[in-house]
Formats: structure tokens, sequence, C-alpha cells
């Protein structure tokens, strides 16, 4: 299991790289400035109310459990940190999401050895624009659909069990390892025509692969002046992942689906 997780965190260390090739940095540049602007953004208001939130939550806790304030403060940090990060990744990979399947599109033409398109086409970006901002959307909806039941937990972990707290703070890091993956898989699998279930079905196969590749990206989002890379850096990594790993098991998903009965 730890072989295959770190497997997976390379290929985000092995997109970073990717970025900058001729062929494939003219598609990063546009999604790497939208991500600086956005977690400029991010960052300005963590620090800005991040402490004034923190003070608000601890003034509900009731005093006699305030003997646990040298726990929860940390962990409250933490969450902070991962609901701000997720938060603005989220919006981020909405604005971007018309540039990253050209981008991914590149990546994999550069890693099987195809040349790039004869030009650089922002007619091509505006035909898939509605279509990534879409499917965008129903990832968010995805999401926020499996984040409920973690805040409920959260919630009750924080104002009614409060040793229950290291446990929730490690099923949101997970989550947004997973939530991580799923994202930035979509741009490669999307290319080729898998739909939303179907990439489900194929990243679960490969969950311990997902788990490191999207713990890696969350690391480096959380990473000053790396966090300003983190969206290309996902793409060309999820890319990596689907053209040597996921590829194949895509490939077997579609046999099975069309099998009689």
């Amino acid at each position: 299991m730890i072989a295959n997780t770190l497997q997976g965190a390379s290929y985000t260390l092995r997109g970073a790289k990717l970025i900058v090739q001729p062929g494939i940095r003219v598609y990063a540049a546009l999604p790497l400035l939208i991500n600086t602007l956005i977690f400029a953004g991010g960052i300005w208001a963590g620090v800005y109310y991040g402490g004034e939130g923190i003070d608000w939550l601890l003034s509900g806790l009731p005093s006699w459990l305030m003997w646990l304030k040298w726990l929860l403060v940390p962990l409250l940090v933490l969450f902070l940190v991962v609901f701000v990060f997720f938060s603005f990744s989220l919006v981020a990979n909405i604005l971007t999401a018309p540039f990253n399947g050209p981008l991914a599109e590149a990546v994999e033409r550069h890693l099987r050895g195809e040349l790039p398109p004869a030009h650089f086409s922002l007619a091509s970006l505006a035909r898939e624009g509605v279509k990534a901002i879409l499917g965008a959307l129903q990832k968010l909806l995805y999401c926020l659909a499996w984040s409920t039941p973690l805040i409920v937990l959260s919630l009750i972990g924080f104002f009614l069990l409060p040793l229950l707290q290291p446990f929730t703070s490690f099923l949101w890091f997970l989550y947004g390892a997973w939530m991580l993956a799923f994202e930035y898989v979509d741009y490669p699998m999307g290319n080729h025509g898998h739909p939303f279930a179907e990439q489900r079905q194929v990243l679960r196969g490969h969950w311990q692969h997902a788990i490191g590749f999207g713990s890696a990206t969350m690391a480096m989002a959380m990473i000053p002046l790396l966090n300003f890379i983190a969206i290309p850096a996902g793409v060309a990594g999820a890319t990596i992942f689907w053209v040597e790993r996921l590829q194949e098991e895509a490939a077997r998903t579609i046999v099975k689906g069309n099998k009689p009965g």
C-alpha cells in the first residue's frame, strides 16, 4: 500500500516538471495566472478572518470543556487551512476548467511522443469552455454530497465529543485527497469521453495511488509559492496517472460494461 501511495504522490512532482516543457507551458500559463490570483485571495481571507472564526467557535465551547482548548486550537487551525484551501481550490478549478482539458491533452501528446497542435487556439478553448464548466459544477455537487456528513460529524465532535476531533480531521484529509484526485483525473479521462460514473469506478480500482496523488497535490497547494502551480501541476500529474495506469483499467471497465447479461 505504501509503495502505491508514494508512486501516486510522484505523479504530482513529475507533473510540476512537465508544465515548463515546450508545447505544454503555453497551455499552463492561464491556469497558473488564475490559480495565483485565487490562492492569493484565499491566503488573505484565511489570515484576515481565520483568527476571528476560531475565537467565535471557541466561545461556543462549554466552560467545563475549556481544558481541551490546547487540543482544539491546533485542530481548528488545521480544519480552517483545509477548508479555505479546498473552498478556493473548487473556485479555482471551476474558473480554470476550460483550460485544463487542453492542458491535459498537450501533456498526453508529450508523454506519447506526439507532435503538439500546430498552434494554440483560443477558439478551441471557447468550444470546450461550457462543457468543462458544467462538468466542474457536477463534480462540485459530488463534493458537497460527501462533505455534508463530514460537516455534521465535525460539529458533533466539536460541541459534544471533542475527543472525536482527531478522527474527523483525518477523515477530512482523506476526503480532500480523494476529491482532488477525482477532480484532476477528470481532465484526461474526459478528453477520452469517459463519463462521470465511469471515472469514479476506474479511480476506485486504484484508490491507493489516488490518495497519494491527491495528498501530494494538496500539500503542494498548501505550501507558499508552490501553491500557485498546484492546478497545472495537478492536471499534468493526473495525465501521467492516466497514461501509465488508469487507461488500461478504463479499457477493462468498458469491456466489462459491454458484456451481455
